[in-house]
């Protein structure tokens, strides 16, 4: 990351650093190092921030509510709503339902993520 860094962007990565701290990738490495990489690939604060945010509802215990109470732009909170896949279903409608939500920031954060998960032969999520 960058000194260019807005208030969303840092805020969101020591939610998700707090989030995700003890958790491991397939590979057994610090989960944060994937964060980190999928944000790194962001062009602007929002998406930065919501590339860091972007798996805190579906592997956590955080919840949409929480971040708007933690003061997230809804902007940043609804492509982390996008980009949060359902419990069940094929994993093509999820991409489907994300490439078709008209949310330009989630798709962006969902093609990081999965270059990102292509680039570390991981599996997507």
């Amino acid at each position: 990351m960058n000194g260019a860094d807005g208030d969303q962007t840092r805020q969101a990565r020591a939610w998700a650093l707090r989030a995700h701290a003890e958790q491991l990738d397939r590979a057994g490495r610090p989960y944060r190092e994937h964060l980190k990489r999928v944000a790194a690939r962001a062009t602007d604060d929002n998406t930065r921030a919501v590339a860091w945010l972007h798996d805190t509802v579906e592997d956590t215990t955080t919840t949409l509510d929480g971040l708007r109470n933690a003061g997230f732009s809804e902007a940043v909170v609804e492509a982390v709503r996008v980009l949060t896949r359902p419990g069940s279903g094929r994993y093509q409608d999820y991409i489907d339902s994300v490439s078709n939500s008209g949310n330009p920031t989630a798709v962006s954060v969902k093609i990081a993520d999965l270059r990102d998960h292509l680039s570390s032969t991981e599996s997507p999520s």
